[in-house]
Protein backbone atom coordinates (compact mmCIF):
# COMPACT_ATOMS: atom_id res chain seq x y z
CA UNK A 1 0.00 0.00 0.00
CA UNK A 2 2.83 2.24 0.50
CA UNK A 3 3.94 1.76 -2.65
CA UNK A 4 0.63 2.49 -4.10
CA UNK A 5 0.80 5.31 -2.62
CA UNK A 6 4.15 6.78 -3.93
CA UNK A 7 3.35 5.83 -7.39
CA UNK A 8 -0.05 8.62 -6.44
CA UNK A 9 2.45 11.48 -5.92
CA UNK A 10 3.45 12.53 -9.33
CA UNK A 11 -0.69 12.28 -10.74
CA UNK A 12 -1.29 14.71 -7.43
CA UNK A 13 1.66 16.90 -8.09
CA UNK A 14 -1.42 19.38 -9.03
CA UNK A 15 -3.22 19.30 -6.54
CA UNK A 16 -2.81 21.17 -2.73
CA UNK A 17 -4.56 21.70 -0.17
CA UNK A 18 -7.03 24.63 -0.43
CA UNK A 19 -5.55 25.32 -3.38
CA UNK A 20 -8.07 26.25 -6.47
CA UNK A 21 -9.63 24.48 -8.62
CA UNK A 22 -10.02 25.60 -12.26
CA UNK A 23 -13.43 25.71 -13.66
CA UNK A 24 -14.24 26.00 -17.11
CA UNK A 25 -16.71 28.40 -16.75
CA UNK A 26 -20.42 29.06 -17.50
CA UNK A 27 -21.44 26.59 -20.06
CA UNK A 28 -22.63 27.69 -23.10
CA UNK A 29 -23.85 24.31 -24.39
CA UNK A 30 -26.36 21.48 -22.73
CA UNK A 31 -23.57 20.43 -19.95
CA UNK A 32 -24.16 17.33 -17.51
CA UNK A 33 -21.73 16.90 -14.70
CA UNK A 34 -20.71 13.91 -13.00
CA UNK A 35 -19.61 13.96 -9.45
CA UNK A 36 -18.36 11.33 -7.52
CA UNK A 37 -19.30 10.28 -4.14
CA UNK A 38 -16.91 7.38 -2.58
CA UNK A 39 -20.27 6.94 -0.01
CA UNK A 40 -17.78 6.39 2.64
CA UNK A 41 -18.01 9.62 4.74
CA UNK A 42 -17.79 7.47 8.17
CA UNK A 43 -15.56 4.92 7.01
CA UNK A 44 -11.42 4.90 6.87
CA UNK A 45 -12.03 2.48 3.54
CA UNK A 46 -12.12 5.47 0.88
CA UNK A 47 -8.38 5.55 0.97
CA UNK A 48 -8.05 2.29 0.27
CA UNK A 49 -10.43 2.22 -2.52
CA UNK A 50 -8.65 5.38 -4.10
CA UNK A 51 -5.75 2.82 -4.01
CA UNK A 52 -7.44 0.22 -5.36
CA UNK A 53 -8.55 1.75 -8.53
CA UNK A 54 -4.99 2.77 -9.60
CA UNK A 55 -3.32 -0.59 -9.13
CA UNK A 56 -6.82 -2.79 -10.19
CA UNK A 57 -6.17 -4.60 -13.48
CA UNK A 58 -9.81 -5.02 -14.27
CA UNK A 59 -11.70 -1.92 -14.67
CA UNK A 60 -14.90 -3.64 -15.37
CA UNK A 61 -15.28 -4.21 -11.52
CA UNK A 62 -15.75 -1.80 -8.58
CA UNK A 63 -13.77 -4.09 -6.40
CA UNK A 64 -11.33 -2.59 -3.51
CA UNK A 65 -8.74 -4.88 -3.23
CA UNK A 66 -6.75 -2.83 -0.25
CA UNK A 67 -9.91 -2.74 1.46
CA UNK A 68 -10.88 -6.34 1.25
CA UNK A 69 -7.39 -6.93 2.78
CA UNK A 70 -7.80 -4.46 5.60
CA UNK A 71 -11.19 -6.21 6.41
CA UNK A 72 -9.55 -9.57 6.81
CA UNK A 73 -6.05 -8.19 8.48
CA UNK A 74 -8.89 -6.29 10.72
CA UNK A 75 -10.45 -9.89 11.39
CA UNK A 76 -7.70 -11.78 12.32
CA UNK A 77 -7.03 -9.10 14.91
CA UNK A 78 -10.38 -9.36 16.12
CA UNK A 79 -9.81 -13.13 16.79
CA UNK A 80 -6.42 -13.38 18.15
CA UNK A 81 -7.54 -10.89 20.95
CA UNK A 82 -8.27 -13.38 23.93
CA UNK A 83 -8.20 -11.20 27.21
CA UNK A 84 -10.82 -8.29 27.87
CA UNK A 85 -7.89 -5.57 27.40
CA UNK A 86 -6.92 -6.64 23.96
CA UNK A 87 -10.62 -7.53 23.04
CA UNK A 88 -11.49 -3.67 24.28
CA UNK A 89 -7.85 -2.30 22.14
CA UNK A 90 -9.07 -3.74 19.20
CA UNK A 91 -12.45 -2.54 18.95
CA UNK A 92 -11.03 1.43 20.07
CA UNK A 93 -8.77 0.81 17.38
CA UNK A 94 -10.72 -0.38 14.81
CA UNK A 95 -13.42 2.24 15.37
CA UNK A 96 -10.88 4.93 15.37
CA UNK A 97 -12.74 6.84 12.83
CA UNK A 98 -16.35 6.27 13.17
CA UNK A 99 -15.28 7.18 16.98
CA UNK A 100 -14.27 10.15 16.18
CA UNK A 101 -17.25 11.28 14.04
CA UNK A 102 -19.21 10.47 16.83
CA UNK A 103 -16.71 12.30 19.46
CA UNK A 104 -16.95 15.70 17.12
CA UNK A 105 -20.96 14.81 16.47
CA UNK A 106 -21.49 15.27 20.21
CA UNK A 107 -19.40 18.25 20.01
CA UNK A 108 -21.07 19.86 17.48
CA UNK A 109 -23.96 19.34 19.66
CA UNK A 110 -23.52 20.48 23.23
CA UNK A 111 -21.35 23.39 21.97
CA UNK A 112 -22.44 25.09 18.48
CA UNK A 113 -18.71 25.82 17.64
CA UNK A 114 -17.35 27.19 14.30
CA UNK A 115 -15.40 25.75 11.90
CA UNK A 116 -11.86 26.69 13.17
CA UNK A 117 -13.53 25.37 16.82
CA UNK A 118 -14.11 21.74 14.90
CA UNK A 119 -10.90 21.88 13.22
CA UNK A 120 -9.36 22.18 16.35
CA UNK A 121 -10.98 19.38 17.93
CA UNK A 122 -10.53 17.02 15.22
CA UNK A 123 -7.05 17.08 15.21
CA UNK A 124 -6.57 17.28 19.20
CA UNK A 125 -8.61 14.11 18.89
CA UNK A 126 -6.81 12.30 16.22
CA UNK A 127 -3.28 13.16 17.59
CA UNK A 128 -4.02 12.80 21.24
CA UNK A 129 -6.60 9.22 21.08
CA UNK A 130 -3.32 8.53 18.02
CA UNK A 131 -1.24 8.88 20.55
CA UNK A 132 -3.02 6.73 23.71
CA UNK A 133 -3.45 3.94 21.24
CA UNK A 134 -0.41 3.87 20.03
CA UNK A 135 1.00 3.54 23.49
CA UNK A 136 -1.65 0.73 24.30
CA UNK A 137 -0.90 -1.60 21.51
CA UNK A 138 3.22 -1.39 22.65
CA UNK A 139 2.57 -2.54 26.23
CA UNK A 140 0.06 -5.87 24.14
CA UNK A 141 3.62 -6.28 22.17
CA UNK A 142 5.43 -7.98 25.09
CA UNK A 143 2.15 -10.32 24.91
CA UNK A 144 1.67 -11.03 21.21
CA UNK A 145 3.81 -9.55 18.58
CA UNK A 146 1.39 -10.77 16.21
CA UNK A 147 -1.73 -8.82 17.39
CA UNK A 148 0.46 -5.50 17.81
CA UNK A 149 1.61 -5.93 14.20
CA UNK A 150 -2.14 -6.06 13.35
CA UNK A 151 -2.94 -3.31 15.25
CA UNK A 152 -0.29 -1.02 14.39
CA UNK A 153 -1.36 -1.41 11.02
CA UNK A 154 -4.56 -0.25 11.64
CA UNK A 155 -3.87 2.98 13.35
CA UNK A 156 -1.61 3.85 10.89
CA UNK A 157 -4.73 2.98 8.41
CA UNK A 158 -7.30 4.65 10.72
CA UNK A 159 -5.00 8.03 11.44
CA UNK A 160 -4.04 8.69 8.19
CA UNK A 161 -7.88 8.47 6.33
CA UNK A 162 -8.94 10.77 9.17
CA UNK A 163 -6.17 13.50 8.17
CA UNK A 164 -6.73 13.02 4.49
CA UNK A 165 -10.40 13.40 5.00
CA UNK A 166 -9.96 16.49 7.28
CA UNK A 167 -7.95 18.30 4.07
CA UNK A 168 -10.35 17.33 1.51
CA UNK A 169 -13.39 18.23 3.21
CA UNK A 170 -11.69 21.03 4.98
CA UNK A 171 -13.51 19.80 8.10
CA UNK A 172 -16.77 20.12 6.97
CA UNK A 173 -19.30 17.97 8.36
CA UNK A 174 -23.00 17.11 7.62
CA UNK A 175 -25.73 15.71 9.33
CA UNK A 176 -26.49 12.55 7.41
CA UNK A 177 -27.24 8.91 8.13
CA UNK A 178 -25.54 5.83 8.87
CA UNK A 179 -26.67 2.22 8.69
CA UNK A 180 -26.25 -0.10 12.20
CA UNK A 181 -27.26 -3.47 12.87
CA UNK A 182 -30.42 -3.15 14.26
CA UNK A 183 -30.41 -3.37 18.08
CA UNK A 184 -33.48 -5.44 18.51
CA UNK A 185 -32.04 -8.28 15.98
CA UNK A 186 -28.70 -8.03 17.73
CA UNK A 187 -30.09 -8.91 21.24
CA UNK A 188 -31.25 -12.49 20.87
CA UNK A 189 -27.39 -12.97 19.81
CA UNK A 190 -25.99 -11.51 23.12
CA UNK A 191 -28.94 -13.30 25.15
CA UNK A 192 -27.64 -16.70 22.97
CA UNK A 193 -23.88 -15.98 23.91
CA UNK A 194 -25.03 -15.44 27.82
CA UNK A 195 -26.76 -18.46 27.98
CA UNK A 196 -24.01 -20.19 26.51
CA UNK A 197 -21.57 -18.93 29.35
CA UNK A 198 -24.09 -20.01 31.92
CA UNK A 199 -25.21 -23.13 31.01
CA UNK A 200 -21.91 -24.59 29.55
CA UNK A 201 -19.83 -22.46 32.33
CA UNK A 202 -18.16 -20.84 29.39
CA UNK A 203 -16.16 -17.18 29.30
CA UNK A 204 -17.43 -15.83 25.61
CA UNK A 205 -16.71 -12.43 25.04
CA UNK A 206 -20.40 -11.52 23.92
CA UNK A 207 -19.31 -8.64 22.13
CA UNK A 208 -16.68 -10.42 19.79
CA UNK A 209 -19.41 -13.32 19.88
CA UNK A 210 -21.80 -11.05 18.01
CA UNK A 211 -19.49 -8.93 16.25
CA UNK A 212 -20.60 -8.43 12.91
CA UNK A 213 -17.56 -9.31 10.66
CA UNK A 214 -15.97 -12.62 12.72
CA UNK A 215 -19.84 -13.40 14.67
CA UNK A 216 -21.73 -15.99 14.29
CA UNK A 217 -25.32 -13.44 12.38
CA UNK A 218 -24.86 -10.74 10.27
CA UNK A 219 -28.14 -8.60 11.31
CA UNK A 220 -30.29 -6.36 9.38
CA UNK A 221 -29.12 -2.88 8.99
CA UNK A 222 -31.07 0.44 10.10
CA UNK A 223 -30.64 4.28 9.60
CA UNK A 224 -29.63 6.25 12.59
CA UNK A 225 -28.69 10.10 12.24
CA UNK A 226 -25.01 10.77 12.71
CA UNK A 227 -22.79 13.85 11.30
CA UNK A 228 -20.65 12.28 8.68
CA UNK A 229 -17.81 14.05 6.66
CA UNK A 230 -18.94 15.91 3.51
CA UNK A 231 -19.42 14.52 0.31
CA UNK A 232 -16.35 13.67 -1.54
CA UNK A 233 -14.81 11.48 -4.24
CA UNK A 234 -11.46 10.86 -2.82
CA UNK A 235 -9.47 13.58 -4.43
CA UNK A 236 -12.59 16.58 -4.65
CA UNK A 237 -15.15 17.90 -2.37
CA UNK A 238 -18.79 17.53 -4.00
CA UNK A 239 -18.42 21.24 -4.15
CA UNK A 240 -15.06 21.54 -6.47
CA UNK A 241 -16.77 18.85 -8.83
CA UNK A 242 -19.86 20.82 -9.63
CA UNK A 243 -20.38 23.56 -12.35
CA UNK A 244 -22.78 26.43 -12.02
CA UNK A 245 -24.85 26.55 -15.15
CA UNK A 246 -24.88 23.00 -15.57
CA UNK A 247 -28.05 21.67 -17.37
CA UNK A 248 -27.80 18.57 -15.52
CA UNK A 249 -26.14 17.29 -12.01
CA UNK A 250 -25.24 13.07 -11.58
CA UNK A 251 -24.21 11.81 -8.46
CA UNK A 252 -22.03 8.73 -9.32
CA UNK A 253 -23.28 6.57 -5.55
CA UNK A 254 -19.87 5.18 -4.73
CA UNK A 255 -17.50 5.98 -7.23
CA UNK A 256 -14.05 7.55 -6.22
CA UNK A 257 -11.90 10.03 -8.62
CA UNK A 258 -10.00 7.34 -10.21
CA UNK A 259 -13.05 5.12 -11.37
CA UNK A 260 -14.79 8.29 -11.97
CA UNK A 261 -13.13 8.36 -16.56
CA UNK A 262 -13.49 4.36 -16.26
CA UNK A 263 -16.04 3.60 -18.59
CA UNK A 264 -16.92 0.03 -17.85
CA UNK A 265 -17.47 0.66 -14.09
CA UNK A 266 -20.79 -0.93 -13.39
CA UNK A 267 -21.92 3.04 -11.99
CA UNK A 268 -20.30 4.76 -14.90
CA UNK A 269 -21.63 2.95 -17.19
CA UNK A 270 -25.27 2.53 -16.58
CA UNK A 271 -25.28 6.56 -15.59
CA UNK A 272 -23.62 6.95 -19.10
CA UNK A 273 -26.00 4.95 -20.42
CA UNK A 274 -29.21 6.29 -19.08
CA UNK A 275 -27.93 9.39 -20.08
CA UNK A 276 -27.46 8.82 -23.89
CA UNK A 277 -31.17 7.02 -23.57
CA UNK A 278 -32.50 10.13 -23.01
CA UNK A 279 -33.02 10.23 -19.19
CA UNK A 280 -31.88 13.63 -18.55
CA UNK A 281 -33.01 15.26 -21.55
CA UNK A 282 -33.48 14.87 -25.30
CA UNK A 283 -29.88 17.09 -25.67
CA UNK A 284 -27.91 13.98 -24.45
CA UNK A 285 -29.45 11.63 -26.84
CA UNK A 286 -27.37 9.75 -28.84
CA UNK A 287 -29.14 7.71 -31.48
CA UNK A 288 -28.64 4.00 -31.93
CA UNK A 289 -26.89 3.11 -34.78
Amino acid sequence: MMQELENLREPLQYVTPGGAVDSIGVPTVPTAVLWGDTEQETSEFFLASLLSSRADPFPLTDANLYGDCLRMRRMIAKRKAKTSLQVALVQSTTNFFSNLLAAVGEFIDLESPGLGAILTFVGEFISGNGTLLAQQIEAVRQYDEELARLLRCELANQVLAARYVVLITEGELVLGEVDVADPDELLPCMMECADLNYEMNLDIDCDQYCDFETGTYTYPQISVPAYVFAPHDGLYSKEEQLLDGATVTIRLAGVNHFDEPKYFHPTVRQVYEDLFNGNSGPAFVIPPK
